[in-house]
């Protein structure tokens, strides 16, 4: 959860110190020194929904197909059985091996670039492998049929 919270403050950082500079220049009751309840807010708001977006984000891989789960507002579950899988694929950011974290991407032929898709982020290393070992194993003798 603290590299998501992380992520999360490198990201609206530019914009809170954009903010709170506009902030310290204006003439308001809210200028100056003031301006530090800013950064304190956008901090306890990105703890907040990371811990919304970790506490509803979830997979599981049942007999013939992984599901997976995300969203805070709108929840989504997408399923992809074994036998449509296309691609599997494990990806790492220099970030990731830092953390000895991983993710883990399934495609369809019919997913389209908009739908939902199964991409479980910040697993641990030990873990994606043996998903993608999995998927790989039910995957591979399967024909692919149009």
């Amino acid at each position: 959860m603290r590299r998501i919270v992380s992520r999360f403050a490198i990201a609206v950082t530019p914009f809170t110190v954009a903010i709170a500079a506009l902030f310290t220049l204006a003439p308001i009751p809210l200028s100056g020194w003031h301006a530090l309840w800013l950064p304190s807010v956008v901090l306890s708001t990105a703890w907040l929904i990371t811990r919304q977006w970790v506490r509803r984000t979830g997979y599981a891989l049942t007999e013939s197909a992984i599901l997976f789960r995300s969203g805070w507002i709108g929840r989504q579950i997408s399923a992809v059985r074994f036998v449509n899988a296309q691609t599997v694929s494990m990806r790492q950011s220099p970030f990731d091996r830092r953390k000895r974290m991983a993710s883990v991407a399934v495609d369809t032929a019919g997913a389209g670039g908009l739908g939902h898709r199964v991409h479980i982020p910040f697993l641990d290393v030990e873990v994606a492998e043996g998903i993608l070992r999995r998927l790989y194993d039910e995957t591979r003798g399967t024909e692919f049929r149009w």
